[in-house]
């Protein structure tokens, strides 16, 4: 039996997927034949090579189904003896599978671990606006189907063989959103936030307000009277006129709750019951 400090694998990659592959098959046949406890397997994952005689074969992720210790000193569990050799040889230095498959793990631990800084009232918002998209996504997904000429029925329900009739799918995700941006508004709301935003209007208004004042006032700039005193409505007129933009700050939690939920001015009392 190979050691683990060889400088060769056990045996050639080939013969390691032919192995594979039949013990793969092997596993399938005990489960026909009505084996319900199978030996555990090997596990390692992998990415396949691409092979020059197969050039129209693509590389996928492959786990290996061979019997767990195969022809090594720790039959039954663990890795078998060529991903053994891999795993140990890669872990003092060497490069190639295992080295990467680490590497791509660090990369890809960013895309939940990497840390944002926000506040709470920001968080809220993005998770109303982001729910109330997943909501008129699926909403027009279910359209789509009655637009094929789905039934509400096919569109509403499922048959299933343990749980006999059910919500389908989609309704169960649609439900599930909806309950969530439900809760959500509700948090919003209790946390303040509609009030939140009418403060920070009301900051950034007398802020305008002292800039526009100053404005008109300044010296360099040599408004008559009457010029100063017709300003401050002029002002007004043309800001008046601005359209109001769409936006995540412009997000009220209590509207989209009524919006998205047949009864949601009525569903709760965000005064007394707990978000």
């Amino acid at each position: 039996m190979p050691t683990q400090t060889d400088d060769q694998p056990p045996h050639p990659y080939k013969t390691q997927r032919r192995f594979e592959k039949d013990a793969g098959a092997a596993r399938q046949r005990m489960l026909r034949n009505g084996k319900s406890t199978l030996p555990p397997i090997c596990g390692f994952t992998y990415k396949t090579r691409k092979l020059k005689s197969r050039p129209d074969v693509p590389s996928y992720i492959a786990v290996c189904q061979r019997t767990a210790g195969t022809n090594t000193d720790h039959h039954g569990h663990g890795y078998c003896d060529y991903h053994d050799w891999l795993a140990t040889h890669e872990a003092q230095g060497g490069s190639t599978q295992l080295n990467n498959a680490l590497k791509v793990a660090q990369e890809r631990a960013h895309f939940f671990g990497k840390q944002i800084a926000v506040d709470p009232h920001t968080a809220l918002l993005d998770e109303i606006s982001r729910t109330a998209s997943v909501v008129k996504f699926l909403n027009d997904k279910m359209q789509e189907f009655r637009d094929l000429g789905w039934t509400d029925e096919m569109i509403m329900a499922q048959k299933t063989f343990q749980a006999g009739i059910r919500p389908s799918v989609w309704m169960e995700l649609y439900q599930q959103e909806r309950d969530h941006l439900v809760r959500t508004c509700v948090a919003a709301i209790k946390a303040g936030v509609a009030e939140r935003k009418v403060q920070i209007a009301e900051r950034q208004g007398q802020l305008i307000a002292s800039m526009m004042f100053s404005f008109i006032h300044d010296m360099e700039l040599g408004l008559t009277p009457d010029q100063i005193i017709a300003a401050p409505r002029l002002i007004r007129k043309h800001l008046m006129a601005l359209p109001m933009a769409a936006s995540e700050a412009t997000i009220d939690p209590a509207g989209v709750m009524r919006s998205t939920h047949p009864h949601g001015k009525d569903i709760i009392d965000v005064e007394s019951r707990p978000a």
